[in-house]
């Protein structure tokens, strides 16, 4: 496993930090898990820009199929796989409520 990060809390319409991940790691697979207290709706971010570059992040790729729209607590899982990715983040375009993240990577789809 390259990365497993504390959850990141996001209360109201907001975006989380960019999450680095290991762009390195042969055969990728990137999971998101994102928790919902209340009402959100989301989408996830991917970015092959260098997230320590000076300029910061420029160009990213948002998901038409990971952009839901939940009506009470619930969770979602999402995995990115075999995508040359350097960092992802959770953009909250409206939430009445708070949207944890947790993020993590490991090496191969055989898990962590």
């Amino acid at each position: 496993m390259k990365l497993n990060l504390s959850p990141i809390v996001i209360t109201g319409i907001a975006n989380s930090p960019w999450i680095p991940v290991d762009s390195r790691a042969g055969s990728p697979c990137i999971g998101v898990n994102v928790v919902i207290s209340a009402t959100a709706t989301y989408s996830i971010q991917t970015t092959q820009d260098d997230p320590f570059a000076a300029g910061g992040i420029v160009n990213f790729n948002a998901s038409p199929t990971l952009t839901p729209a939940l009506s009470a607590a619930t969770s979602a899982a999402y995995t990115i796989v075999n995508q040359f990715v350097t960092a992802v983040r959770v953009v909250v375009t409206a939430s009445t409520g708070t949207v944890t993240v947790n993020a993590w990577q490991s090496d191969s789809l055989q898990g962590a």
